[in-house]
C-alpha cells in the first residue's frame, strides 16, 4: 500500500515460502493418515480447513504487493519475474499482457 517495491518483493517471496510450508504440512498430514493414526483421521477435516484458510489469508495479504510491482513492470501475467535485471526493464502492464 506504500508502493515500496522492496517490501512488495519481500512479501511476494514470503508468499512462496508459505506455499512450500503449506504443501509440506498437507503432505505430512496425509502421511500420518496413511500411517493409521486414529486421532489424525478424526481431526482431518479441521486440519485441512485450517490449512486452506491460512492459505487464503496469505494470498489476500500478498495481494497488497501486486500494485507496487506492477508499477515497476515486474509483474508477469502469472508470477513475479525473478531475473536480476527486473528494475531495469520497466515494462508496462500492457506490454506484459501482449507477450
Amino acid at each position: 500500500m506504500t508502493d515500496d517495491a522492496r517490501a512488495a518483493r519481500s512479501l511476494l517471496g514470503e508468499k512462496e515460502v508459505f506455499r512450500d510450508l503449506e504443501a509440506r504440512a498437507t503432505e505430512a498430514h496425509f502421511a500420518r493418515i496413511r500411517a493409521g493414526r486414529i486421532e489424525i483421521v478424526e481431526t482431518s477435516a479441521l486440519h485441512l480447513d485450517v490449512l486452506r484458510d491460512l492459505k487464503r489469508i496469505n494470498a489476500h495479504i500478498a495481494a497488497a504487493a501486486y500494485p507496487a510491482v506492477e508499477k515497476l513492470g515486474e509483474l508477469l501475467p502469472s508470477r513475479l519475474r525473478r531475473d536480476a535485471d527486473a528494475d531495469d526493464l520497466r515494462l508496462s502492464a500492457a506490454e506484459l499482457r501482449d507477450r
